[in-house]
């Protein structure tokens, strides 16, 4: 028998199953779903090189989907290097060159505080210093040197250390 050079090799189910690797039934479901189409009915046969093509296209779409469209290797590299980052944030904490934000927010709060009280104060301690006082120059000057007090008090306010650096 001769073939021609463009003819298609024509396989049955079983020959096709031993080809890919698969059971009949699996060639059957391919079959069935439109994937392996063939080439005659009566009986029933396949070409070789499509279905091989075809099979390798499903397989190919299928570990995409699986992966993400990403191979293994690239995936490995993307946990790598997070696991490097998380890595360096722990090395960071350890040398204490950055502040956990909690740590950071609590000693802020604790400023915020601090300022405000100490604002809230101004006006009780300042109103005693007012009584009798009759220039608005002199009402001034008090007022002036309280404020510079309290403005000074307010930079003396007891800054921890783990903040001294979170700005640069």
């Amino acid at each position: 028998m001769t073939t021609s050079v463009n003819a298609p090799l024509l396989v049955s189910r079983t020959e096709l199953a031993a080809e890919l690797k698969l059971s009949r039934k699996q060639v059957d479901r391919y079959h069935k779903c439109g994937a392996f189409k063939p080439v005659s009915t009566s009986p029933l046969r396949f070409d070789l090189v499509k279905c091989v093509e075809e099979y390798r296209r499903k397989k190919a779409k299928s570990e995409d989907l699986r992966t993400g469209g990403t191979n293994k290797l690239e995936a490995q590299l993307r946990k790598a290097k997070a696991d490097l980052e998380e890595s360096e944030l722990k090395l960071s904490r350890l040398r204490e060159d950055i502040v956990p934000a909690d740590e950071l927010e609590a000693i802020w709060e604790a400023n915020r505080a601090a300022c405000l009280e100490r604002i809230r104060r101004f006006p009780t301690e300042i109103a005693p210093a007012l009584m009798g006082v009759d220039g608005i120059a002199e009402v001034s000057d008090i007022l002036e040197r309280a404020m510079c007090q309290v403005l000074t008090d307010l930079a003396e306010i007891d800054v921890p250390e783990d903040c001294d650096n979170a700005e640069e």
